[in-house]
């Protein structure tokens, strides 16, 4: 059996999903829009009976990272770890293109990561750190801080 990978970003187009496979994450990362998924896809196959099997390991959207094993189509773990390798690529490409900052904002914590000054987003934690609701995206740090201060102000004590 014959195991390799590629990189997907996948964009949802009018409700069809698009797939644009690429040779590396930074590739990927780079092409994907703010709504696209990027997604390391593992495949099987055999000479007799060519791709036997086919598994995904989707980047967190909230953290950046790849989660420790791939998900079968229903979503449930299949057991296959994704090779460390695959880890170093995506923690390369974020410290080298990303800044990641912490605030304190209304009733949670929002990270910010930037993207060659180009991208700022903003995710509402709760005290464990899990995401809660919707990202904000805009164009600068300010359009976001902008956006978080009225989305997730702390509600007004009467």
């Amino acid at each position: 059996m014959a195991v390799s990978y590629e990189w997907d970003v996948e964009s949802d187009i009018d409700g069809d999903i698009e797939h644009n496979h690429v040779e590396s994450f930074s590739r990927a990362a780079n092409c994907a829009e703010e709504s696209d998924s990027v997604v390391l896809v593992r495949d099987e196959s055999n000479e007799r009976d060519g791709r036997t099997g086919r598994s995904w390991a989707y980047i967190d959207k909230a953290s950046g990272k790849l989660p420790e094993f791939f998900e079968n189509a229903y979503g449930s773990p299949t057991g296959f770890r994704v090779p460390k390798r695959f880890h170093e690529e995506v923690e390369r490409h974020l410290q080298k293109n990303w800044t990641v900052r912490t605030y304190s904002i209304g009733n949670g914590v929002i990270v910010w990561y930037e993207r060659s000054h180009r991208c700022w987003y903003g995710i509402k934690k709760d005290a464990e750190g899990n995401q809660i609701g919707d990202s904000i995206h805009a164009s600068t740090r300010k359009l976001v801080e902008q956006h978080a201060a009225e989305k997730w102000a702390k509600p007004k004590e009467g």
